[in-house]
């Protein structure tokens, strides 16, 4: 489940994330599996795109070619404050690619 095991890894390596506390795996099919995370305040206010460049950027600095790209950037997933983006959530459509992706 990789919308688990990214936010770890990215927390691990210093980068602003939702830390996880559990995870319940659907022993049903018809059911979605549950993860439930640290809560992160978000004040609502709005971000500019620079800010929003800078936790990007953050994700991922010391790449090359290939990186992490979160590839579904948009106001739901952005925790901020005072107008500057603190975290990212939902990386469920992440994936390794050219790290471009990330700002088109």
């Amino acid at each position: 489940m990789q919308e688990y095991e990214i936010p770890r890894h990215l927390i691990a390596h210093g980068f602003p994330a939702a830390e996880l506390l559990e995870r319940h795996l659907a022993e049903d099919a018809s059911f979605s599996d549950v993860l439930l995370s640290a809560y992160l305040p978000d004040d609502g206010s709005d971000i500019d795109g620079f800010a929003l460049g800078e936790l990007l950027a953050l994700h991922l600095s010391g790449v090359a070619e290939t990186a992490l790209v979160h590839l579904d950037v948009r106001c739901a997933d952005i925790r901020r404050s005072e107008g500057r983006a603190n975290a990212l959530l939902d990386w469920s459509n992440a994936l390794l690619g050219d790290a471009t992706l990330a700002f088109g």
